[in-house]
């Protein structure tokens, strides 16, 4: 009975749902389907939607939705991330403001996120407690207007999220140095 159901192992394993040795799901197929949507809707309950796009988006509708100059600013942040930055990268949905997500993560800890939408761009780092401290450390050295976005940010009880919106190159010294507070470059 084991071999004849054997196309459903993979749920079977996933969801932990055995019942004398045979999954449930092996033997109601229709059940499987619920598992599966099930197991997909409480995860987007609990993360607030889709942890990572099915599809990711490729360079011609990054394009359209950008346009030309603003995907080219894009394109630029992320070379200058990836040059410094050994990390995961994951696109997701971008909730209800956005339509992407970009993001920046090692050892289940994010450094930054891009956001996409039409015509815009967004970049952000959130600051904890001991970050923010950091961050008053080497005020001096940032640029006034990066520092006027940082202080008109939302502090929430998890941090402080400063959501800058790029639309050229000029702050990205400034932005590599909130980076290095938040984490020191793994690449040299």
């Amino acid at each position: 009975m084991q071999n004849l159901f054997s196309q459903y192992t993979p749920i079977c394993r996933k969801k932990q749902l055995r019942r004398g040795g045979v999954c449930a799901a092996a033997v109601f197929p229709a059940l499987a389907l619920c598992m599966d949507f099930f197991y997909n809707e409480t995860r987007n309950l609990l993360y607030g939607g889709d942890t990572m796009l099915e599809k990711v988006p490729s360079a011609a509708a990054m394009t359209e939705l950008l346009g030309a100059p603003l995907f080219a600013v894009w394109q630029e942040l992320c070379a200058v991330i990836d040059a410094k930055y050994e990390m995961e990268r994951l696109w997701n949905a971008g909730g209800k403001n956005w339509d992407y997500e970009y993001k920046y993560r090692r050892g289940g800890k994010t450094l930054c996120s891009l956001y996409a939408k039409s015509g815009c761009m967004g970049f952000m780092i959130i600051f904890g407690k001991a970050e923010r401290a950091k961050v008053e450390e080497i005020r001096d050295t940032i640029s006034d207007a990066v520092c006027r976005q940082y202080d008109e940010a939302e502090t929430y009880h998890d941090g402080k999220w400063v959501m800058f919106e790029p639309t050229d190159t000029a702050q990205f010294d400034d932005y590599m140095k909130l980076l290095a507070v938040k984490r020191k470059p793994n690449r040299k």
